[in-house]
């Protein structure tokens, strides 16, 4: 793990915050900390969805293999203010062709 891209750039954000900053508790994490995430993820998600009337939307779909080892298929939405996650399906026994697919970008 030490030699991860993500677990480096993990440890340079933390240093980033510099000595000064302290722990937080898991209340604080679950409550006001949580709360703030979210507004800022309704935001983007709002801003995202703006744009999608004024520009247009692209819905893309990619699939990947779950530590558990299923078959995931997860569908974004892209637009000029960037990419947003829409959902991740389990598909296991199904059959993944195009009629599957589009079914599930419908949803």
């Amino acid at each position: 793990m030490p030699d991860s891209t993500n677990f480096k750039e993990a440890v340079k954000a933390i240093a980033a915050c510099g000595p000064t900053d302290c722990l937080r508790g898991r209340k604080a994490l679950g409550t006001t900390m949580l709360a703030k995430e979210l507004a800022g993820v309704k935001h983007k998600t709002e801003t995202t969805m703006n744009s999608c009337t004024r520009d247009g939307v692209t819905l893309v779909s990619d699939g990947w293999t779950s530590v558990q080892s299923k078959p995931i298929i997860y569908i974004l939405m892209v637009s000029s203010e960037g990419a947003t996650f829409l959902s991740a399906t389990d598909t296991s026994g199904k059959e993944k062709n195009a009629k599957y697919i589009a079914q599930l970008l419908g949803e």
